[in-house]
């Protein structure tokens, strides 16, 4: 039985971007480090998330500490840090 390729396999966005996630990163950081145009970064961004391979952080006034969280404001991704998943991690390092 053949294993399915996953489409991040042929996207060398999705790649560097998983690169750059072995810690938490903000939108702005991904703008400069990744050489891609703003949006395609955004959009490659909302497919990982959809796909489970990085996860979304937000900042917590109380804790004083970025924490995962499920809900977020598609329009405003500035907000947020975001970090690889084990799910990312694993496919990231079988791709390499």
């Amino acid at each position: 039985m053949e294993r399915k390729k996953s489409p991040i396999a042929a996207d060398p966005v999705a790649l560097d971007i998983l690169d750059k996630l072995y810690f938490p990163e903000s939108l702005d950081a991904l703008y400069e480090e990744v050489d891609a145009a703003p949006a395609v970064i955004r959009d490659v961004i909302l497919s990982l998330l959809d796909n489970d391979l990085i996860s979304i952080l937000r900042y917590d006034d109380r804790r004083r500490d970025w924490l995962p969280t499920a809900i977020f404001d598609k329009d405003n991704l500035a907000e947020y840090r975001f970090v690889i998943t084990r799910k990312g991690l694993m496919l990231h390092n079988r791709l390499l």
